[in-house]
C-alpha cells in the first residue's frame, strides 16, 4: 500500500505494510509516489513482505468481529456500562 501522510489516510498506513508519502508540493509528491511504485515493482521480496504484513494487519484490525468488540467497548465507556471482563 502507498498512502499520503495526511490526516486520516496517513494513520491507516503502517510502516511494515505500506509506504507513506510526505506531502510537500505537487511535484515532490508525484516524485515520491513514482519512487514508491518503482520500489514495489523492482523489489519482489519487499513487496511480498509488505503484502504478508498487510494481510496480518487486516486480519487483526479490520475483521468484523474485532471491530464489533472495539465498538462495544466504546459504547460501554460512553454509557457507563460495566464490561463483561470487569
Amino acid at each position: 500500500m502507498i498512502g499520503m501522510e495526511i490526516r486520516g489516510p496517513g494513520g491507516r498506513v503502517a510502516a511494515d505494510c505500506g509506504i507513506k508519502i510526505l506531502v510537500r508540493s505537487p511535484d515532490n509528491t508525484v516524485e515520491l509516489m513514482a519512487q514508491a511504485l518503482e520500489r514495489l515493482y523492482q523489489e519482489g521480496e519487499f513487496r511480498a513482505k509488505m503484502g504478508q504484513a498487510g494481510r496480518a494487519r487486516a486480519e487483526q484490525v479490520y475483521r468484523w468481529d474485532h471491530l464489533g468488540e472495539r465498538l462495544l467497548k466504546i459504547y460501554e465507556e460512553v454509557l457507563g456500562a460495566p464490561s463483561p471482563e470487569a
